[in-house]
C-alpha cells in the first residue's frame, strides 16, 4: 500500500485519456473526484495551519491533470474508487488533523505491474515500490517489492521497507514501543507515534506543564515546559511560543511578512506570496516565481510549479506513458 502524496479540475471537465474519464463509484467523472480531493486537501491545510502553497487555488488545474495521469498509469492502483474515497475521508475530518498515512481510505491499493516492469509511480507496482525515482523525479524507475520485517536495508532510498516499518540498524523493523531502546536522542523517527527518543529509550512526548528540551505532545510548544501555543497578537519572548504560521516579532505573535518577487524570505517572520518559492542562494534567500509548464528548470534554480516535475531541463507533467 502506498500513501497519497501530491496528486489534481479547473472548472471544466478534463479528460486526458479514456481511463481518466472513467467514473467513480457514485457515477461522477474521475476529474470531479480529483477536484474534490484537491478542495478537501486545501481546506485541510487551512484548518490545520499548514504553511503550504501546494493546495492554493492557482494550483488546482495542475493538480487535477497530474491526478488524472496517475489514474491512467499502466497497472495503477490509484484509480477512481481510491480518489473518490480519499476525498470523502479527508472531507469528513472536520476538526482533527491526522496524517494522510493514518487515513486508510488515503492509502492507495498496490498496482498490478510485476517487479522489473518500468514505472513512474509506486502505485503502479504489485510489490509497492518504484525503484530508481529518488534521483530523477518525473523520470522512470523499475518496479520492486517493499522489504518485509527483518529484511536487510540501507535507508539509502534505493529500497524501501513495507508500510509501517522503518530501516533501523540495517533491518526493516516496526517503530519502537515505549520503553524500548533507541539511538537518535530527541528524535521521533525511531519510536512509535506519540513517542520520542528520550536519551536512549522511547518515551511519551511531554504533556502540558511537563519539562521539555525541544519536543512536546501535539499542539503544544516547548519553552522549557510544554505550553499551549500562543495565538495571533499574544505576548511572546524570543523563544518560539507562537502557533503554526506565526512568528514572535516585537514581543507579539504576528503573521509573517509576505514578500513579493525578489523579496527577502527564509526567516520565521517572512513568507513568500502565492505563486512564489523561497530560493536559497550562497548568501541570501529570495522569493522567485515557480517555473510554469514547458519552462526551463535546473536543480539549483526556482522549482517547477507544484505538481510539475523538472524532467530533462523542462517543467512537465510526470507522464507515466513515457515509461516503457
Amino acid at each position: 500500500m502506498v500513501s497519497i502524496a501530491r496528486s489534481g479540475w479547473a472548472g471544466v471537465v478534463l479528460c486526458v485519456a479514456a481511463a481518466a474519464c472513467s467514473s467513480t463509484p457514485s457515477g461522477a467523472p474521475i476529474s470531479d473526484a480529483c477536484g474534490s480531493l484537491f478542495d478537501a486537501l486545501s481546506a485541510r491545510d487551512q484548518r490545520c495551519s499548514q504553511a503550504t502553497s501546494d493546495f492554493s487555488a492557482e494550483n488546482r488545474e495542475t493538480y487535477v491533470r497530474d491526478c488524472l495521469l496517475r489514474t491512467k498509469a499502466a497497472g495503477s492502483g490509484y484509480g477512481a474508487p481510491f480518489v473518490d474515497g480519499c476525498a470523502k475521508a479527508v472531507s469528513a475530518e472536520r476538526t482533527a488533523c491526522p496524517s494522510l498515512d493514518d487515513l486508510p481510505a488515503c492509502v492507495a491499493p498496490r498496482g498490478t505491474l510485476a517487479d522489473g516492469a518500468a514505472c513512474m509511480f509506486s502505485t503502479q507496482c504489485s510489490g509497492g515500490f518504484c525503484r530508481g525515482l529518488e534521483a530523477k523525479v518525473g523520470g522512470c524507475g523499475v518496479c520492486a517489492s517493499l522489504l518485509p520485517r527483518g529484511a536487510a536495508c540501507t535507508g539509502s532510498g534505493t529500497e524501501s521497507c513495507d508500510r509501517g516499518l522503518l530501516c533501523l540498524g540495517g533491518k526493516c523493523a516496526a517503530p519502537a514501543p515505549e520503553g524500548q531502546a533507541c539511538t537518535v536522542a530527541g528524535s521521533t523517527e525511531e519510536c512509535a507515534a506519540g513517542l520520542y527518543c528520550a536519551g536512549t529509550t522511547c518515551a511519551k512526548l511531554p504533556a502540558r506543564g511537563e519539562a521539555c528540551s525541544l519536543l512536546c505532545a501535539a499542539s503544544l510548544v516547548c519553552v522549557g515546559t510544554c505550553i499551549d501555543a500562543v495565538g495571533l497578537g499574544g505576548t511572546c519572548t524570543e523563544r518560539n511560543e507562537c502557533g503554526p504560521s506565526l512568528a514572535c516579532v516585537g514581543g507579539k505573535c504576528s503573521a509573517p511578512t509576505i514578500s513579493g518577487p525578489s523579496g527577502v524570505c527564509g526567516t520565521p517572520s517572512t513568507r513568500c506570496d502565492k505563486g512564489l518559492e523561497c530560493v536559497f542562494g550562497e548568501s541570501d534567500a529570495k522569493c522567485e516565481p515557480f517555473v510554469a509548464e514547458n519552462g526551463a528548470c535546473t536543480t539549483s534554480g526556482p522549482p517547477c510549479k507544484p505538481f510539475l516535475a523538472c524532467t530533462n531541463g523542462t517543467c512537465t507533467y510526470a507522464d507515466p506513458s513515457r515509461c516503457k
